[in-house]
Parts: C-alpha cells; sequence; structure tokens
C-alpha cells in the first residue's frame, strides 16, 4: 500500500519539531511520527474494507412471516407432496430472496436435534462439547463465500457427499431440484451417524438455493437456507 500521508505534512511535522531539541533528534521523531501515521491510517482503511463482509457475519437471519402484509396468504405456495423442508412463507411477494425463508417450529427443532445429535465431549472447548459439521469436514480452513458457493452448485441431483468428524461419519444426499418460491433450490438429506460399539444415525432434511445471500450481495450465489 502506498503511503497515505503527504511529503508536505511530514515537512511540516519537521518543523514543528525543530523546537523541541538538535535537528538529528527532530528528524528522528519525525520519522517515528509520520510512520505512526501511516500505519494507523493503513489499520483504518483496511478496517473500512472489512466492514461489509463483518456485516455479513454479524446479520441475523433474516426472515419474513407468512402473515406480513395483508393478503398476502393468497400468494403463498403450498409444500408439493413429500418435499422438505419447506418455507412456510414460500411465495410471499415480501420475500426477495431465499435467505429470507421462515420455516415451521417442528422443522426447527428437527434441525437442533441433530445438531445435538453431533456432540462429542472435548475437554477444552466450552460446556465440555464441540460439534461435528459438514461445514467443517469438507473444507476447515477455506470458509469463504465464493468458496462454499462453487462446491454447492457441483451438487447435483443424486449425488452424494460423505464427511468424517471427529467423532462421526456423515452424509449428504441431493434428493432433489424443486423450485421453491420462484427460487431454483435443491433439497437435502443430511444423515451423521456416531462411530463406536452401537452407532446410532439421525437425520434431517436441508435446503440450498441460488440467490443473493443478503442485503449487501451484488450477485447471485448458491448457499445454504435451511
Amino acid at each position: 500500500m502506498r503511503r497515505m500521508f503527504p511529503g508536505a505534512a511530514a515537512t511540516a511535522i519537521l518543523i514543528i519539531l525543530a523546537g523541541t531539541g538538535s535537528p538529528a533528534q527532530a528528524q528522528r521523531l519525525g520519522r517515528i511520527l509520520v510512520r505512526t501515521i501511516e500505519r494507523t491510517i493503513e489499520r483504518r482503511a483496511d478496517e473500512a474494507a472489512r466492514q461489509p463482509e463483518r456485516r455479513r457475519e454479524e446479520q441475523p437471519a433474516e426472515t419474513v412471516p407468512a402473515d406480513a402484509s395483508a393478503g398476502a396468504a393468497s400468494t403463498l405456495i403450498p409444500a408439493p407432496p413429500g418435499v422438505e423442508p419447506w418455507p412456510i412463507n414460500a411465495g410471499h411477494r415480501a420475500v426477495t430472496r431465499p435467505s429470507q425463508f421462515a420455516f415451521s417450529a417442528d422443522m426447527v427443532a428437527r434441525k437442533q436435534r441433530f445438531a445435538g445429535a453431533s456432540s462429542f465431549p472435548c475437554s477444552t472447548c466450552e460446556g465440555s462439547l464441540d460439534f461435528d459439521t459438514w461445514r467443517r469436514a469438507l473444507q476447515p480452513l477455506r470458509d469463504t463465500y465464493s468458496a462454499w458457493s462453487a462446491i454447492l452448485e457441483g451438487w447435483t441431483v443424486g449425488r452424494t457427499i460423505p464427511w468424517r468428524g471427529t467423532a462421526h461419519d456423515g452424509q449428504i444426499t441431493v434428493v432433489s431440484e424443486i423450485p421453491v418460491g420462484g427460487f431454483r433450490c435443491r433439497q437435502l438429506r443430511h444423515r451423521i451417524t456416531s462411530r463406536g460399539r452401537n452407532p446410532v444415525s439421525t437425520e434431517r432434511p436441508g435446503l440450498i438455493c441460488l440467490g443473493k445471500r443478503d442485503g449487501y450481495s451484488a450477485s447471485e450465489t448458491w448457499h445454504e437456507v435451511f
């Protein structure tokens, strides 16, 4: 990065510092001050550049309730037989991106039970528990939006993606590709099995869709919705 503190300002500082001691000392202090200011400016510029990404990470899941506006019920799209998960606000006129989909309390509870089944003892973790997740197993060090979108785009119908965690073996199956509320989406089946003498398996449905991830996104990408 180029120095952002102009030479004219640096000269002015040297003139001010000239009365603090010998010329050599003033120059030395001036160089220190210039470097300090430059580093401060660069740090603030870097923080400003990171702000959009931080807002994405910190922004809570944005959903639109099924009854958000008068007369909206007539626009809702019912779930096709056997297709899950299905948003309770699919087709709502206020839903402009897949991340705004809302799901029933029962469906959310199934997802939470699945997460609980993926836990395992961890003496160094908060609460003495950690959790196996497919995201961590499939891409532990490259958790970026563009990288994940490329991975999810390749998940075509019929494909099975195995993954191995610390204490569980997982499997994701792409069950179907059925549009949801006008968005291109693929329905998944998540399955996790504990390792050991008496393995236990748990399943839940999942959903990935193509669309803008949030209000800051400039383009459509594949991302996990449920």
